[in-house]
């Protein structure tokens, strides 16, 4: 399977499986981010090492026809309705997708602890 099918292939099952509720929605913004992290990494890569400056332009077709994401309904937010924060790597920090969970304040234990990549 090639990576650009995958991406697909989650775009459209996340948002199904975002409904299952619990600790389902850690499982289903751990898995956002990841997919969300393949996508950024492919985007640097045929750019020269620059990176998105926000995650929108993962979905803007380029010049070959595609886009990063294509089939990404609600990929930005998490399963809580919050956008994602993305912080774009940068000489002495790395690249990080962030999800605040359930409360979206920084910290908190269970599903209200913060998910990154």
């Amino acid at each position: 399977m090639t990576p650009r099918f995958l991406k697909a292939l989650f775009a459209t099952a996340l948002p199904c499986l975002a409904s299952c509720g619990g600790a389902c929605e850690l499982d289903v913004a751990k898995a956002d981010i990841s997919l969300l992290c393949a996508a950024l990494h492919d985007y640097a890569f045929d750019h020269a090492g620059v990176y998105p400056l926000a995650l929108a332009q993962l979905r803007e077709q380029q010049p070959d026809g595609h886009a990063y994401l294509e089939h990404s309904t609600g990929i930005f937010k998490d399963p809580w309705k919050r956008p994602y924060i993305y912080i774009a790597p940068g000489p002495i920090q790395p690249l990080q997708v962030i999800s605040l969970g359930s409360d979206g304040r920084i910290g908190g234990r269970g599903d209200a602890a913060d998910r990154s990549n």
